[in-house]
């Protein structure tokens, strides 16, 4: 049995009523992304030692996230919602995006250049527009990502 497939099932027996999985992209957020300072959705404090994850419509659930290329697991617990950013490929978009406004926010689009593609990019809370796409499902604190080995976009699973 494989380092994965022993951690899923200890996830699983550990889980006191029905256990649920969700996989998906991960992505790293960390203070270098501005966050440093400002709060989480569970209203402490983001910090670059922090240890947690973040995802839509998880706030607050504990369990296991693995790594699905690596196979190494870690136990964490979900304390912010996101990732909220989304983006779209530049050649899809004449000229600079709208601004997107949210609760009274304004967030303005940029460009970044990821393995030599271009991409507008842009934080877009309540769902992203026509045409963008959320850039993953899960944003991981730099400690989580090197716990379970993360690189880029791999793909994670969170059994809960």
């Amino acid at each position: 049995m494989t380092s994965l497939a022993l951690a899923l099932l200890t996830a699983l027996l550990a889980t006191p009523a029905r256990p649920q999985i969700r996989i998906g992209k991960a992505t790293v957020y960390h203070p270098g992304d501005g966050h440093s300072g400002s709060h989480k959705a569970d209203g402490s404090a983001f910090l670059a030692t922090d240890s947690h994850i973040a995802a839509r419509g998880l706030l607050g659930r504990t369990g296991v996230l693995c790594n699905l290329r690596t196979q190494r697991c870690v136990q964490t617990s979900v304390r912010d919602q996101g990732p909220f950013g989304a983006w779209r490929k530049c050649r899809d978009v004449s000229g600079q995006p709208a601004d997107w406004t949210s609760r009274g926010k304004t967030f303005k689009p940029r460009k970044i250049r990821w393995w030599g593609v271009c991409y507008w990019w842009q934080s877009q809370p309540g769902g992203p527009r026509d045409g963008w796409s959320f850039r993953g499902a899960f944003d991981l604190t730099q400690k989580v990502a090197r716990a379970i080995g993360h690189r880029g976009f791999d793909a994670v699973a969170f059994v809960y």
